[in-house]
């Protein structure tokens, strides 16, 4: 017979957020106004490396920024404004380590008390560090692929490294964000990649190509765009290199296409490309003076060139009084590199504060009421509305007690419709539950009914053709029902695990991927083409070697984190 709860019965409320609170892996703090730290869950601790002494009753940025109040601040923008905050924050830990953290700060306003925060951070370190090792692994292919090419043409090689200092330059003076500079940098550094696969006696032929020879040349903004792999990160890249020679009349090369059919990032390119040729010394003539590239530009503006594109360009070197050498040297582009994944974070080092009475008060909120609070709207709309996780009470008919009203929203179906069933009829997924894999019932809660303790399951489900991930734990309890009646029953905390996951897949498939193209990169490269090959065949495979260990690592990392 299913039992019945009193939802209303402020020992359920406090168990209940008691249990979520401790075994949720997210971190809880509670602080006052005068930013002193109230409460922190266990999670909290373990995730900042500290003890309980370490945080309770210390001012928060005495344990987070060195006794100094933090520039970005949620507590504080939350306390000021009334309203919930959130930021993403890199933080580098005292003894060396990384973590990222997503934070929310929402104002707790009920009658026991009006002067708290409450902090929720929640562990991005998994994710954020796989997408960095993207972007480093990213970054490494496109220098290997440059010292391949420099082997192969070092003219070429030099000819892209001024075209992406240009391009980079510019994107920034239109304003085009710190991505599309990232994007305009390498695709500078890859344009002409293709030229690996253009025989020598047409590349660095002295005088003028036939139309044969001409016809070989215009291939390279194909070959390149073969060559970069299909994948998200060279998206951009490949739309530069297949069209960095259109032209804005309609005329161009390989496509035709006219005006604002061109990529922007490639309108942008085409400008870096001439001008860069024009300068330069070529073995069959002297290069072009800044000021009458810079005219020749001007001249085919509206032709070759987007004219707007074009405008700013000469705005852009008459405002900082540019010169070829100016225009073409890295710095600021090689800079923003390196630091493109450091912008997107509010970064911090913490350095805690030394052991230290100054700062430190005796908590003032006690346990009970802590567990007055618990059973506030104000506290359990802020857990329920703002933790990244679900949460449902089942009995050990599998019965649903209890599902807060976010879960049921996202259901599709009313808390009173969830409460009439069972939870995997709710779901639909009474045979996937109750599966065996790797010697083990699916269903978490199945496996804690036996075990008497909590269980943890990875679930994978796919609905309408999408695949979500949820990592659930599942807890045995007592509580009373309404009669004061102890009753078992298990809270299920269900946290979406679904980006991570992506994540991860994401970057296996980019590396095997990459790891295929650079195998593909020389395979395709003969004598007739190159006299280096055996040179470029040496780099290649040796960076072909260096990725397949770095695939290693990667999995080391990957089962080391599903193993916590």
């Amino acid at each position: 017979m299913k039992q019945k709860l009193d939802l209303d019965n402020p020992q359920f409320k406090q168990k209940l957020v008691r249990a979520m609170i401790q075994n949720t892996p997210v971190a809880y703090i509670l602080i006052d106004k005068s930013w002193r730290v109230q409460f922190v869950n266990d999670h909290f601790l373990r995730l900042r490396k500290l003890k309980k002494e370490d945080a309770l009753g210390k001012i928060c940025y005495d344990i987070s920024n060195g006794g100094a109040p933090c520039a970005s601040c949620v507590v504080r923008d939350a306390a000021a404004t009334g309203r919930s905050a959130k930021i993403l924050r890199k933080d580098i830990m005292p003894d060396g380590a990384t973590i990222y953290t997503e934070d929310f700060a929402i104002p707790i306003k009920c009658e026991i008390r009006d002067d708290l925060i409450l902090e929720i951070m929640v562990d991005r370190t998994f994710e954020m560090q796989l997408k960095e090792k993207l972007n480093f692994l990213f970054l490494e292919v496109v220098r290997n692929m440059i010292k391949i090419l420099e082997i192969k043409d070092p003219y070429t090689c030099l000819h892209s490294r001024e075209v992406s200092a240009i391009s980079a330059k510019l994107t920034w003076y239109l304003g085009l964000g710190d991505r599309a500079v990232f994007n305009a940098t390498l695709g500078g550094l890859l344009h002409d990649l293709g030229k690996l696969y253009v025989p020598d006696n047409v590349l660095n032929k002295p005088g003028k190509l036939d139309d044969k020879e001409y016809a070989i040349l215009k291939e390279h903004p194909m070959f390149t765009y073969l060559a970069l792999p299909d994948l998200e990160s060279f998206g951009a890249i490949r739309e530069i290199a297949m069209s960095h020679h259109e032209r804005w009349d309609g005329t161009g090369y390989p496509n035709g296409l006219k005006g604002e059919e061109i990529p922007i990032e490639a309108r942008i390119a085409a400008i870096a490309d001439t001008y860069s040729a024009m300068t330069s010394d070529r073995p069959y003539r002297k290069g072009l003076p800044h000021e009458a590239a810079v005219a020749e530009i001007k001249k085919y503006s509206g032709t070759q060139f987007d004219p707007d594109i074009v405008e700013k360009f000469i705005q852009m070197i008459d405002e900082f009084l540019l010169d070829t050498t100016s225009l073409t040297c890295q710095d600021e582009s090689s800079t923003l590199i390196q630091n493109l994944n450091l912008n997107q974070h509010i970064q911090r080092k913490l350095e805690y504060a030394p052991d230290t009475d100054e700062h430190f008060v005796e908590p003032d909120i006690t346990d009970n009421e802590i567990d007055d609070l618990a059973t506030s709207d104000s506290f359990m709309h802020a857990i329920f509305d703002n933790t990244p996780a679900d949460y449902m009470v089942i009995d050990d008919s599998f019965n649903i007690l209890f599902v807060p009203e976010r879960y049921a929203l996202a259901m599709g179906k009313s808390i009173e419709e969830l409460t009439r069933e069972k939870c995997f009829d709710a779901t639909d997924k009474k045979m996937y539950c109750f599966q065996v894999e790797n010697g083990a019932i699916r269903c978490p809660a199945v496996r804690a009914f036996y075990s008497g303790k909590g269980e943890h399951a990875l679930l994978e489900e796919t609905i309408l053709d999408q695949t979500f991930y949820h990592s659930v734990y599942s807890l045995p309890m007592e509580i009373e029902d309404h009669n004061g009646k102890k009753i078992k029953c298990f809270l299920e905390i269900l946290s979406d695990v679904t980006k991570e996951k992506i994540v991860q897949l994401n970057f296996e498939n980019d590396l095997k991927q990459i790891i295929d193209v650079v195998y593909n990169l020389i395979s395709e490269l003969n004598l007739d083409v190159t006299g280096n090959v055996a040179e470029i065949s040496a780099e290649a495979n040796n960076f072909g070697d260096y990725l397949e260990k770095l695939q290693s690592e990667l999995s080391e990392i990957i089962s080391a984190h599903q193993n916590v």
